[in-house]
């Protein structure tokens, strides 16, 4: 972002309209809004978002990430995560948050459920979020939306010239709201988790349906939601198909003759047997997994390899 030429933070357009408008705005809480007036650049992607204030750096957000905890952590948790925002607003934004963040959180939270919840419609993004501005034509008003575009042409030749895009902005639900509309606008992938249903941004994978957050309780080990995900589709695999269900029936019980060190014909089985039989019975596995007969097969190739390999047959207790 060093070649991009931003013009000075004091053009913003506070224009006599709006220092004598009708709207109890005074000409002193007028310049007190200019004075925290800040910058948003867009990167040509759209999937990061620059916050410029006076005389600070720049701070890089992906964007739908600062919607998500948003509407995710509650007003202290946020706070503490994004205290360069509360640096720079002060007592304005944080008595505004203390006194009205559970009503932004309710506002934003229902347009998010509506465009990205695993419950809603197969309809695109767009439709529905055009469908609720439709039933909430007053969205903007009601959240006092008055972000001020600007266009900045930069390069060093006609070839290299190109424009950003940058938004002036005075409040969070600013931030919060343009945020929405550029994560709807250049379809942003935010998914709803399928574990613990908080909304996530997936990284690598696009089709990964649970998040890295600690799963909900009871959860005694901490495990992730996307590592309780990975078993439950495991298990969900092994309950539905028999071959799977009779490979891993002889894992379990191949990888505890390896713990306690079974002996067979006088010789303890190690890593290195147990190593062989998996990847073999893998193989066969998926040979099997969905023939009508992969169950038979593949327990007539479990007694040749036990034959094979001296295993004697367990002696059914009476």
């Amino acid at each position: 972002m060093n070649d991009i030429i931003y013009g000075p933070l004091n053009s913003f357009p506070l224009s006599k309209e709006m220092i004598d408008s009708g709207n109890e705005l005074t000409k002193s809480n007028a310049i007190d809004k200019l004075q925290r007036t800040s910058l948003i650049s867009i990167s040509k992607d759209y999937k990061t978002m620059w916050l410029t204030f006076p005389f600070k750096s720049q701070y890089p957000l992906r964007t739908g990430e600062l919607l998500i905890n948003f509407i995710e952590l509650d007003y202290y948790s946020f706070l503490m995560r994004y205290r360069f925002i509360f640096d720079y607003f002060g007592s304005y934004i944080e008595t505004m948050l203390l006194t009205e963040y559970q009503g932004l959180q309710k506002i934003f939270k229902e347009i998010m459920d509506v465009c990205f919840s695993n419950n809603q419609s197969s309809k695109n993004i767009y439709k529905k979020f055009s469908e609720y501005q439709k039933q909430n034509s007053n969205l903007e008003e009601n959240l006092n939306i008055n972000l001020r575009l600007s266009i900045v042409c930069y390069g060093d030749s006609d070839l290299s010239l190109d424009f950003s895009e940058h938004y002036w902005f005075t409040s969070l639900t600013e931030i919060l709201y343009l945020e929405l509309i550029n994560s709807i606008r250049k379809k942003i992938i935010i998914k709803q988790c399928h574990c613990c249903e908080k909304y996530f941004i997936p990284e690598g994978r696009k089709d990964i349906k649970t998040c890295l957050r600690i799963a909900p309780e009871p959860n005694p080990q901490k495990k992730t939601c996307r590592e309780i995900g990975a078993t439950r589709k495991h298990q969900k695999v092994i309950k539905s198909n028999p071959v799977y269900k009779e490979f891993y029936k002889e894992y379990k019980k191949r990888f505890s003759w390896k713990d306690y060190g079974r002996k067979i014909n006088g010789k303890e089985y190690d890593q290195d047997d147990f190593d062989k039989w998996n990847y073999e019975a893998s193989l066969k596995r998926d040979e099997y997994l969905n023939n009508p007969n992969g169950l038979e097969q593949f327990i007539n190739w479990q007694k040749q390899y036990n034959e094979k390999n001296g295993i004697p047959k367990r002696k059914k207790v009476k």
